[in-house]
């Protein structure tokens, strides 16, 4: 089922990717979704409950934008497509299991974009031995289009996992502070991004870690580079790697913040600076 759900890519992703391990992780995640199926499905059933409301409080239901499509496992896309007129599903990367899923629906269309900005200006930064200051993405993609529902789906805390991973590896002299604040930088990004969209926004992001070992030992982090996010509509927690599957002797699980109706003026002010 898993060489079923990945199989190869479709169609030819921009060069930079792979060596910066975009499709290796898409591929991990699929892996650990199967190996911790009966976990992650109540986490993944809840996301798709609050971008099914969010669409049900839209007045006017012409487009909706999926950033952060994926695999399409806490995707409702049965009842967006049947919802909306136009369906869009962007994300960097397009498996062909997604692609599969798709073809299945007159009115959804892939766009593989990276909706930082940021990759590859990194590898650039890397490539060609550039030094100073990190680049910094200023993305505007689809905000020339008239768009009801934007749904930016556990997708912030992972935006700057890969661009600074790829950081760590081929630049290790790299000061701790100032990939922090890259990571922030992303995190920031985005939401002032999706701030900036006059129809409604959804929200559903992990933002704090917990890892519990055999010992009892908890350790907790934050994953969005320290940003603290609006009180939210809903959280829960997602039990991302329980004791046994991914790890031997260390339970995962992964707080999550969802908003059917994020509160864009919390970032409206920086994006409209």
């Amino acid at each position: 089922m898993l060489r079923q759900l990945l199989g190869p890519f479709a169609g030819a992703a921009a060069w930079h990717l792979a060596p910066m391990g975009y499709r290796r992780e898409i591929s991990g995640i699929a892996g650990r979704a199967a190996q911790c199926r009966e976990s992650w499905h109540p986490h993944l059933e809840a996301t798709k409950q609050v971008i099914e409301t969010a669409a049900q409080a839209c007045a006017r239901r012409k487009t909706v934008l999926l950033v952060g499509s994926g695999l399409l496992l806490d995707v409702p896309l049965a009842h967006l497509s049947r919802s909306f007129e136009r369906v869009i599903l962007a994300d960097i990367v397009h498996p062909r299991h997604t692609r599969k899923q798709a073809r299945g629906y007159g009115n959804v269309e892939l766009v593989q974009v990276d909706i930082t900005d940021i990759a590859r200006p990194v590898f650039d930064y890397v490539r060609k031995g550039r030094r100073g200051a990190l680049p910094h993405g200023n993305p505007d993609h689809f905000l020339d289009q008239d768009i009801d529902l934007v749904a930016s789906v556990n997708l912030l805390s992972q935006l700057a996992f890969i661009p600074c991973s790829y950081l760590r590896a081929k630049r290790p002299s790299l000061p701790r502070d100032d990939l922090e604040r890259f990571e922030r930088q992303i995190v920031e990004t985005h939401l002032r991004w999706l701030a900036r969209f006059a129809g409604r926004v959804a929200l559903i992001t992990d933002y704090k870690r917990e890892e519990q070992g055999s010992d009892g030992t908890l350790c907790r982090k934050n994953i969005l580079g320290g940003l603290v996010l609006p009180p939210f509509e809903e959280s829960w927690t997602w039990r991302i790697a329980p004791r046994g599957t991914v790890f031997h002797d260390l339970d995962v699980r992964h707080k999550v913040a969802a908003y059917s109706d994020f509160p864009k003026q919390h970032f409206a002010a920086a994006a409209a600076g």
